[in-house]
């Protein structure tokens, strides 16, 4: 009798063991499948414009050109449509790794650090949401690197699949942060923005 008791605990014991190693299976293959590569948006060949803004300013187009990548870096240009005049920033990032888990995430980077190439300090961005097709995302940016100081949000959409806009998932988590943060959104893209990439080989 008691043979027989410790065996079926025995079973019952196996069978909660290979369920609890398969839930947490499952949330190893979701986390790593969830990590924020800010990579995956920053691609060479593929202006990533700038959508939806809570950034304080008056320009009417904003979108990013990278032209080089590294391992820790990329180098890009900026263009920004202006109320007065069209301008570009010729722009360095540094990939980083933003938050707590930093050490856990190895060499997937989720930040930058971006400075003019003379070597002036711009700022930061952070990459908060990523689509599932890698097409748009989120971003938290600042000035100068003071984060308490001059800080906004973004919602940035690929070049490729600017036409159709972002996708439903980025508008959603680009409205729930920015509506917790209480900062006031405004559209920042338009087609005529395109006219920006006239005159370079990235017009599409």
């Amino acid at each position: 009798m008691l043979e027989q008791r410790f065996i079926q605990c025995l079973q019952t014991y196996v069978v909660l063991f290979a369920l609890q190693f398969d839930r947490g299976e499952a949330l190893f293959r979701r986390g790593r499948n969830n990590v924020l590569d800010i990579k995956k948006l920053i691609t060479l060949n593929e202006p990533l414009w700038v959508y939806n803004t809570t950034e304080p300013g008056y320009f009417k187009c904003k979108v990013d050109v990278y032209y080089d990548m590294k391992e820790k870096y990329t180098f890009f240009n900026r263009y920004i449509d202006t109320t007065l005049t069209p301008w570009k920033q010729i722009l360095e990032g540094e990939f980083f790794i933003d938050g707590p888990t930093a050490q856990s995430r190895g060499q997937i980077y989720n930040a930058m650090n971006i400075s003019y190439q003379i070597g002036h300090p711009w700022g930061q961005q952070v990459v908060k949401y990523i689509d599932a097709n890698n097409s748009c995302g989120v971003f938290w940016a600042n000035a100068e690197g003071n984060r308490n100081m001059y800080s906004w949000h973004e919602l940035r959409v690929k070049n490729s699949s600017i036409t159709l806009g972002p996708a439903k998932q980025c508008m959603n988590e680009y409205m729930k942060v920015t509506k917790s943060t209480k900062q006031q959104r405004r559209a920042t893209y338009s087609s005529s923005c395109q006219n920006l990439l006239i005159g370079t080989r990235y017009t599409f």
